[in-house]
């Protein structure tokens, strides 16, 4: 059961590490480097939107390689990529698994800085404000959700807006006919830790 986990988690891993590739160049392609332009320019957002789909990948691609190992409870985590730095939240036993959750975080390919705020047994009187976790949990799942939704073949999600609330997810937007609609609801319901979905698509056909 273990072996096919992790080959899954493998595999899996892999496609996420082609697409980080893909993105890398097309960032490349589309010269995405740092510039002095106006926030409101085209290639302003293109830039954000690239940013944005990278940190989302590389959160998800942490999550899977945290939860091929054996030795950290990953339901105890929260785990948030920004600007390409990974924030860990959460709790564990053990400092050596806050050590090693550190080390994987750091081994994946486009993780340019990890910061580590796991908590052990040692020292977990000075837990993290609710507010602040629901929030980092909200971030959490919506970085999942936004995968899922991509890696459907049969959504188009370039006029659909998605939102998190304390484990809602809200879909807002256009979607060509209603199966895509209801597929939209599908996929995110799937999504570990939602709760329920607030279906707010229109169909413009």
């Amino acid at each position: 059961m273990h072996s096919l986990k992790r080959s899954i988690l493998h595999s899996l891993s892999h496609l996420l590490n082609k697409s980080i590739e893909l993105l890398n160049r097309v960032s490349k392609s589309k010269n995405l480097q740092p510039m002095q332009a106006d926030s409101n320019s085209p290639v302003q957002a293109l830039k954000t939107e690239y940013n944005q789909k990278l940190d989302t990948l590389l959160c998800s691609n942490l999550i899977l390689a945290l939860e091929a190992n054996d030795f950290i409870e990953t339901e105890n985590l929260i785990i948030v990529v920004k600007n390409q730095v990974a924030h860990l939240y959460g709790n564990l036993e053990t400092k050596k698994a806050k050590e090693l959750c550190h080390e994987i975080a750091f081994s994946i390919e486009g993780i340019e800085r990890v910061k580590n705020n796991i908590l052990t047994d040692e020292n977990s009187s000075s837990a993290t404000p609710s507010e602040v976790v629901d929030s980092l949990k909200d971030t959490a799942v919506l970085a999942m959700v936004k995968l899922r939704l991509n890696m459907s073949k049969n959504l188009h999600i370039d006029n659909m807006q998605v939102r998190t609330e304390s484990g809602f997810v809200y879909l807002r937007g256009e979607v060509s006919t209603e199966e895509e609609k209801n597929l939209a609801e599908t996929v995110c319901i799937n999504v570990k830790s939602v709760k329920a979905v607030v279906n707010e698509l229109s169909v413009s056909h």
